[in-house]
């Protein structure tokens, strides 16, 4: 358990990254904010998240800080995802609901309006997918998804992710109950071919 903890916090190092030829997963920066304040003025990204909306400065500032408090405590993994050797910010993806007793997680993404389109949500799904098995040793993830959110399902399905059912009622959204798909995948799943590294320096 000590070492998963170690490979959750060592996400922290600026030089740490999962990555693929076009992306990189990092932790996300104070330089990002302007980028992350643009993007979170998409509509479609408050329809389907808990991004307040308008999003402000104020906002984005006071979600580094937190998803720094919840990664120290073990419960959450919020990373960037950006253009391989860039800055360029393309989405957002992370773990939530940590759960070391029974070694699950929930993951949880958006995709800048930019990035739509072209497979890199799932391409971005899959890296943090291998590497949560791998380094975390967990033995399941989660993807709950709005059945009206058609594009998120299709790339939970797309990343190997198998649909198990729907949750009535599941969670209140903006003061509104709704339903949640409820997809999973587990260790020894058919899943696309990752090349996801974690790298520990640069380079």
């Amino acid at each position: 358990m000590s070492a998963a903890r170690d490979s959750l916090l060592a996400t922290t190092d600026p030089s740490w990254r999962l990555a693929d030829r076009e992306l990189w997963l990092r932790a996300w920066r104070s330089a990002d904010v302007p980028q992350l304040v643009a993007a979170c003025q998409d509509p479609a990204i408050a329809r389907w998240t808990r991004v307040p909306t308008p999003y402000s400065e104020t906002d984005a500032s006071a979600f580094l800080l937190a998803q720094g408090a919840e990664l120290a405590a073990g419960r959450e993994l919020h990373l960037a995802v950006v253009r391989a050797g860039e800055d360029e910010l393309l989405g957002s993806i992370g773990l939530a609901a940590l759960d070391w007793g029974n070694l699950t997680a929930e993951i949880g993404y958006w995709a800048a309006a930019p990035a739509r389109g072209h497979g890199i949500t799932r391409r971005a799904v899959s890296l943090l997918s291998a590497w949560a098995f791998d380094a975390l040793g967990l033995a399941r993830l989660e993807i709950l998804v709005s059945p009206e959110n058609r594009s998120s399902r299709r790339v939970a399905a797309a990343a190997g992710f198998k649909r198990e059912g729907r949750l009535r009622s599941y969670r209140d959204l903006k003061g509104k109950r709704r339903d949640y798909d409820i997809f999973s995948l587990l260790p020894g799943d058919p899943a696309p071919t990752s090349d996801a590294r974690p790298a520990s320096t640069a380079g």
